[in-house]
């Protein structure tokens, strides 16, 4: 019922409007419009890559939050930090932010922003490789050594006058006289 050119109004941000068209179209998750006037769906914005848009019709993107990344463009979520580290960067657009657990630590889980995510080994194990995942690679110290604290990336040996014949040990033991 328009009579005049005046009287349209511009397609609001996060729409588009294509010619003839009354109601403005979202822009479709994992794009963006912050714009006025977008004539056209090629007219919306892929988001780059390190941030998403989980919802249609909006201005922007969302940086990817810390423990989490975004390799491609047009991304409607991130994905997960890896098992074995941590993520500390938001809006990483590449798992190149990914940090290793130490050696003596492991981590199991995805999605981890801080160093406060890896577990270290506990006493009597130890763990030489950093990056680990999984408790399992914390191995029991040999008979002959030991691990005296947790986190530790490898077992001492028993020092000159000591000796620990088991498996997985804390302490080596004073050898008797004689």
């Amino acid at each position: 019922n328009l009579t005049a050119p005046d009287q349209c109004m511009a397609c609001p941000l996060g729409h588009y409007c294509g010619r003839g068209i009354s109601e403005p179209s979202p822009c479709p998750v994992g794009y963006r419009m912050p714009a006025v006037g977008a004539a056209s769906v090629e007219s919306c914005i892929p988001c780059s890559p390190g941030s998403h848009q989980p919802h249609e019709g909006r201005a922007d993107c969302v940086a990817c939050g810390a423990g989490k990344f975004r390799t491609e463009i047009g991304a409607s979520d991130c994905d997960a930090c890896p098992k074995g580290g941590y993520c500390p960067d938001a809006g990483a657009a590449s798992v190149l932010v990914f940090r290793e657990c130490s050696a003596g630590s492991y981590n199991p889980h995805t999605g981890n922003q801080s160093n406060a995510s890896c577990l270290a080994c506990p006493p009597g194990k130890a763990n030489p490789l950093p990056g680990s995942s999984d408790s399992s690679t914390c191995k029991p110290c040999l008979p002959g050594s030991h691990a005296p604290d947790e986190g530790t990336d490898s077992c001492g040996l028993c020092a000159l006058g000591k000796f620990q014949s088991d498996y997985g040990q804390t302490v080596c033991d004073d050898c008797t006289p004689g």
